[in-house]
């Protein structure tokens, strides 16, 4: 199809700041490109407000509704816009964004059951509405009841739990996911306190996802959330997914969908959390079997949900006999690494954009780079100051949040400690690696930590994959074992 010319179209871009990057990168094809972040509330300030503020080609706007019907598209990347971008459909407008389709990143419990539905493995998942009980789970009624009363055993133990079967529908599907055979040993856990598993809540807001070894090793995180939530009503409405821990590896890919259909080429890579990113360019049907099947299942779904166009990450852990399991999907742009590399390493990201919003597919197209590395970097003065950063790499290789520019300088507003991420290519996944760190020595900023060293990590999940797994970012007669 012919491409448009898009220096004589126009860009409408509503974000939380945390896609700037993505809007720098539409404004170098478009007219004008503007950028737009929430900022009102009943104690507006200045700070959010300077989001995007002189940022490489953006127009930073305060309000956007009267924008909407001028621009030529409206890009909505991030969830959270789920009914806006809807409703902007069913006015006619080219819209490119999730919609209701977010509700996989969500709605947590919801996507439990979604993915059972279509196949995928799923390990046994409980769901708990209120801090208290999340507590007593971990804890256990027996000894919660001892500290109580001081005594080891009491009739009150079997009460509980008969009241905690009843509240929980006898741990029907509305509240387990799992074997009927599982369902004696998740009674024994609420008696005895359970161990090994995943918690989660319904907002990252409210906490990040956490490990519980045991209630003991936990308690810090416990006594956080009961200072956070405290014991009002809103603590006892509060919904927990906690999950049995998989033993294995990590991978997860990293597409762009139309209408439920992920495009190709694509990505995929393994990533340790707030550290970095590892990842190859590939067909979609070249991706590990897990990887493109996990993938190929939500494709099933997000056709049932909504038509959307959106970035699209998965996050999988891959058993010892190569089950792949969900753990989170995630309908846009997945940052701070993944998405910083994909505005740089796609390169007709625009054209994707345009005609994805009208649900038309365009084949991804790449630099001349196979693989890719990311690292990101934070810093803890940031949470109560502005943060200038100084860098000297080319500026296409370092990719900011929640930034704008003073006086030709980029800076980061004060309430968010994730600065900006370090990106780097190559033909060799050493190549790109080295090419991050490269990079990485050129950036600098007050108390920013810039650590390059955490892509041994990354690589320690590789071999792990290749060796144990037979997972193989790179062929199989290149490995980082053998570099190794």
């Amino acid at each position: 199809m012919p491409l448009e010319n898009f220096k004589q179209k126009s860009v409408l871009f509503l974000d939380y700041g945390l896609d700037l990057e993505l809007a720098a990168k539409l404004a170098e094809s478009f007219e004008r490109v503007y950028y737009w972040t929430p900022w009102k509330s009943a104690f507006s300030s200045y700070t959010e407000l300077k989001i995007g503020k002189d940022f490489d080609g953006v127009i930073r706007i305060e309000d956007w509704e009267p924008h909407k019907k001028k621009v030529d598209i409206i890009v909505i990347p991030d969830s959270g816009f789920g009914t806006t971008v809807d409703d902007l459909r069913e006015q006619g407008l080219r819209v490119w964004g999730t919609g209701k389709a977010e509700t996989m990143e969500f709605d947590r419990w919801k996507m439990k059951k979604l993915q059972k539905a279509v196949g995928l493995p799923t390990q046994n998942t409980l769901r708990i509405i209120s801090l208290d009980d999340l507590i007593l789970y971990f804890k256990g009624i027996k000894q919660t009841l001892k500290e109580l009363s001081g005594l080891e055993k009491t009739d009150f133990e079997k009460k509980i739990l008969a009241y905690l079967y009843k509240k929980y529908e006898k741990f029907s599907e509305n509240y387990f996911i799992g074997d009927n055979a599982d369902k004696g040993k998740l009674l024994t856990e609420w008696l005895g306190g359970a161990k090994d598993k995943y918690v989660k809540s319904k907002f990252r807001g409210t906490i990040e996802t956490f490990y519980v070894d045991n209630y003991e090793g936990a308690l810090s995180k416990f006594q956080k959330l009961v200072k956070d939530l405290g014991h009002s009503e809103n603590s006892r409405e509060i919904e927990f997914v906690i999950e049995d821990r998989i033993e294995g590896v990590e991978p997860g890919g990293d597409h762009i969908q139309i209408n439920g259909d992920f495009l190709s080429p694509t990505m995929w890579g393994f990533e340790v959390k707030g550290l970095g990113y590892c990842g190859v360019k590939c067909d979609f049907e070249e991706m590990p079997k897990p990887v493109k099947e996990v993938s190929e299942k939500l494709e099933i779904i997000l056709r049932k949900i909504s038509p959307t166009a959106n970035f699209f990450s998965t996050e999988l852990i891959i058993d010892k006999e190569g089950r792949p399991y969900l753990i989170d999907p995630c309908p846009r742009m997945a940052l701070p690494t993944v998405g910083a590399i994909q505005t740089e390493f796609i390169t007709n990201l625009p054209e994707i954009i345009w005609y994805g919003a009208e649900r038309k597919r365009i084949e991804p197209k790449f630099l001349p780079y196979k693989y890719c590395a990311a690292i990101s970097c934070d810093s803890q003065w940031a949470n109560q100051n502005e943060l200038e950063i100084s860098f000297k790499c080319p500026r296409n290789r370092i990719k900011f949040r929640k930034a704008y520019k003073k006086e030709e300088k980029y800076c980061s507003v004060e309430g968010f400690t994730s600065i900006c991420s370090i990106i780097g290519f190559g033909n060799t996944l050493d190549e790109a690696i080295e090419e991050v760190k490269e990079n990485a020595e050129k950036v600098s900023g007050y108390e920013l930590q810039v650590l390059p060293e955490a892509l041994e990590k990354v690589k320690e999940e590789i071999f792990k994959a290749e060796k144990e797994y037979g997972i193989y970012l790179e062929k199989p007669e290149d490995t980082y074992e053998k570099r190794k």
